[in-house]
């Protein structure tokens, strides 16, 4: 209630009545709505400063950078694709890894998690979007969640180790049309909007995401506003303002990294369905610790000693260490036990 209080109050005193906000698009990136949502909202801010989450641009290649999302490792990793990777992050707040895993480790992949995967791409063609249970952890598995390149890029980016934020997951998104128009839209959003302020996400193309079919679009750069959780950006005022739009691409295996703090969308197209693997980390909070995920990732019986201690330390949001003297109740959370006598 007292969020749209607050939305309700911020859109008739701070926003213009015109055709760029009405309903939910309440958001912007212009000043004056930026300083009065931001003195209304302050949170969101005020948490990306205290995780240095507002990128600072580094002394990289002066070279200039096209303006896309991709950069190719399709002959491997190198200190060029990676500074390239690195930069195009910091710049745009999005980065496409193209090829970076061999098709043929995409179809060992599928092969491993054949009877998951025959559920999502066989059985389920027929939806418009589905989001698996956590996928029972291998060192397949682990061995993309704690890719060596991949944490490093999100380590330099972060200023700090990443942190697993939700358990891995693949999703299946298949847009329906009727008479050339969108009929569902449960399971993946076509407004431009925000993500955690945290977050940073990973996720391993395992279909081929065509430049022209349904894909991720961003609107490069806008991960350097101190913008708020105030609503979507409509289409009108992205236009108007004549913001350029990038799309996320790439043949299966590729890796499209995304900043929560950019403004982006799901492009839907017909006839074109997109798989993927979900990795999101964050650099600290709202990780999303559940019980019930520890166990259904960890039915195959994986050992999690078995992972190095970098690797622990990422996943030990989502599988916390063992603490000393335990855990106790306080209020309605779990803290570390406080008296350390018998």
């Amino acid at each position: 209630m007292k969020k749209k209080l607050i939305k309700y109050l911020f859109k008739k005193l701070f926003l213009p009545n015109n055709k760029e906000y009405y309903d939910n698009y309440t958001n912007s990136l212009d000043m004056i709505p930026l300083i009065m949502s931001n003195l209304l909202q302050p949170g969101r801010t005020l948490t990306r400063l205290k995780y240095k989450r507002f990128p600072v641009a580094k002394n990289f290649n002066k070279e200039e950078i096209t303006n896309s999302l991709c950069v190719d490792f399709s002959n491997g990793i190198n200190s060029t694709n990676f500074s390239e990777a690195l930069e195009k992050i910091i710049r745009y707040g999005g980065v496409v890894l193209q090829n970076y895993f061999l098709k043929s480790e995409v179809d060992q992949f599928l092969e491993i998690y054949q009877e998951d995967f025959n559920t999502i791409l066989l059985k389920k063609k027929n939806i418009h979007s589905f989001l698996s249970s956590p996928l029972p952890l291998n060192e397949f598995l682990i061995g993309w969640f704690t890719d060596k390149t991949i944490i490093s890029l999100l380590k330099q980016y972060l200023n700090r180790l990443p942190y697993a934020r939700e358990y891995p997951a693949s999703q299946w998104m298949n847009p329906m049309f009727e008479k050339g128009k969108l009929i569902k839209q449960d399971g993946f959003s076509t407004e431009w909007h925000l993500d955690h302020t945290l977050l940073i996400q990973a996720s391993v193309y395992l279909t081929d995401v065509m430049q022209d079919g349904s894909c991720m679009q961003i609107l490069p750069g806008t991960h350097r506003f101190p913008a708020t959780s105030m609503g979507y950006l409509s289409e009108e005022y992205v236009n108007n303002r004549k913001l350029e739009t990038l799309n996320c691409y790439g043949s299966a295996g590729s890796v499209q990294i995304h900043c929560g703090n950019v403004f982006h969308r799901f492009r839907p197209r017909p006839n074109s369905a997109r798989a993927w693997m979900k990795f999101a980390y964050t650099s600290g909070n709202s990780i999303h610790l559940d019980s019930k995920k520890i166990g259904q990732s960890l039915i195959s019986g994986f050992d999690l000693d078995s992972l190095n201690e970098e690797q622990k330390e990422i996943l030990r949001g989502l599988y916390p260490r063992l603490i000393p003297k335990g855990v106790e109740i306080h209020k309605t959370f779990l803290r570390q036990t406080t008296f350390k006598g018998i």
